[in-house]
């Protein structure tokens, strides 16, 4: 009788599939959670199904993308999960590894927008032709003012794409990064593999990155005196990843708060606002700067911790 898989291996026979579906349906969002099951199959030794998973990844955003250079872009972000996976072997605590995962691929994607600007133009340029479309036949369906302003925003990306599209992909490989280790962690613990040291709510960014912030602040201020391309690209990029930063680190803060009050619920209608109005999202933004002289963690853990409903 042939012996039962073993528990880490039966999460990866069901996770692998359910990601890889994911990139193929969602290919930008799949591709954040493509180095999850080759990170757990190396965090468990297993290295031969991590290769075969890196392969299907690949194959999926091939499908996903419709292009081959989608399987080089599949295979890349799946093999992410190589270093994940032997730093959680190790215990690299888990803000190291999103801090060096977001470097190395963040890396990767400003290059390849350099070595492939007018490629990326032209690409955001079609883009921007179908957002038109799209929006002349929603004028129908949701307010004129909405439609005007999803397009305004779309062209200002497009004409300006140096300045803020390289800030916006770190913040996005951040962000997804970030869901990615999250989800790896709970999935190391119920396999029972390596457990990767800390909490995403305990998570700070170092405080001297606020020097960083007081920085690109300054660039941005001269920039509007001089109207330099070389300031104003450093300035708007540098601005946009760090919000991206202090926004997660304002999430921890929110996430710390509902779990002193045992009201996880909490979260689901701030989520849902912040889709629904962005200027939610600013707030968290301002909550995670502001944190580094207010630590509000410290602050929350002063507050008596709420009574289980059955007490």
């Amino acid at each position: 009788m042939a012996e039962a898989p073993r528990a880490d291996l039966r999460i990866l026979q069901v996770w692998s599939p359910i990601v890889a579906l994911t990139v193929v349906v969602a290919p930008a969002f799949g591709l954040m959670l493509a180095p999850v099951p080759v990170a757990l199959s190396v965090a468990r030794g297993h290295r031969g199904w991590a290769g075969l998973t890196g392969f299907g990844m690949a194959a999926a955003a091939g499908i996903g993308f419709w292009h081959p250079a989608g399987a080089v872009i599949g295979f890349a972000a799946s093999s992410v999960g190589m270093p994940i996976g032997i730093w959680a072997a190790i215990g690299v605590p888990l803000g190291r590894i999103l801090a060096r995962t977001t470097m190395v691929v963040s890396t990767g994607v400003v290059g390849v927008m350099a070595f492939a600007s007018d490629q990326v133009d032209a690409r955001l340029q079609r883009d921007i032709a179908a957002v038109e479309r799209a929006v002349e036949e929603a004028r129908t369906t949701v307010e004129p003012e909405v439609a005007e302003l999803l397009l305004e925003t779309q062209r200002t990306i497009v004409e300006h794409w140096p300045y803020v599209l390289p800030g916006l992909a770190i913040g996005l490989v951040l962000i997804g990064e970030c869901f990615a280790l999250v989800l790896l962690q709970r999935l190391l613990l119920r396999s029972g593999g390596p457990p990767i040291p800390g909490r995403f709510r305990d998570v700070r960014p170092p405080e001297w990155l606020v020097w960083l912030a007081i920085l690109a602040a300054a660039l941005w201020y001269a920039d509007r005196e001089m109207s330099n391309e070389s300031i104003r690209l450093i300035a708007w990029n540098g601005a946009i990843a760090l919000a991206a930063i202090y926004w997660l680190n304002g999430l921890g803060i929110l996430v710390t708060m509902a779990t002193r009050l045992r009201q996880p619920l909490l979260l689901v209608p701030v989520m849902v606002l912040m889709v629904a109005v962005p200027q939610i999202g600013s707030v968290l933004t301002a909550i995670g700067f502001f944190d580094t002289w207010i630590e509000f963690r410290n602050r929350l853990a002063g507050i008596p911790p709420a009574r289980p409903p059955d007490e």
